[in-house]
């Protein structure tokens, strides 16, 4: 979500933005515009804007991030995260900070739908019920299924789908209901 959706969600114009932070209206036009990074304001700045559209600096600074990792770099640091932190810190975490809602509603499916995976997988290998916030969202999945970069090539060298049927055979069920096909999350290196 951009700047200025949040200020429509307010019905709220850069002018008025301006006004109400004390910023000059200059400076609202250059953020809303992205010659400006609201990263690179002072702190107290973001503080005041985020204050005027009435939502919180860490939510601000998290909705207008708009640069997209590498998917499988995205992975590996998922995994490595689980692996450093455990199953059950995990779990809080994807739970505490709800970027499975947030990549979503950013049209980021491919890592909305890996986390909840995750959090189903971890939920169902430590008997947790599963978030029922997350229940219309476990009714979709990607169009098409996402092999890791490993298989890719595999596949590609060999000529073959080989690797790819062997990946969709073994591929853990809660990451596969998405067409995610995932094998190991604890094998990183």
């Amino acid at each position: 979500m951009t700047i200025e959706q949040m200020m429509l969600q307010q019905k709220m114009t850069k002018y008025r933005l301006s006004k109400v932070c004390g910023i000059p209206y200059s400076t609202i036009a250059d953020i809303c515009s992205g010659k400006t990074k609201i990263e690179n304001c002072s702190f107290d700045k973001a503080y005041k804007i985020s204050k005027a559209l009435n939502v919180s600096l860490d939510y601000l600074y998290e909705q207008i991030k708009t640069e997209r990792v590498d998917f499988d770099l995205f992975r590996s640091n998922v995994c490595h995260r689980l692996k450093q932190i455990g199953d059950k810190e995990m779990m809080l975490s994807l739970l505490r900070e709800d970027k499975i809602s947030l990549y979503y509603e950013k049209g980021f499916y491919l890592e909305s739908f890996y986390l909840l995976a995750l959090l189903d997988y971890l939920s169902a290998k430590h008997s947790v019920s599963l978030c029922k916030k997350y229940s219309v969202l476990r009714t979709k999945k990607l169009k098409n299924r996402i092999y890791p970069a490993s298989i890719y090539a595999i596949s590609e060298v060999a000529k073959t789908d080989q690797a790819k049927k062997e990946a969709l055979k073994n591929a853990i069920p809660e990451f596969k209901r998405f067409n995610i096909i995932e094998n190991d999350l604890y094998d990183v290196a």
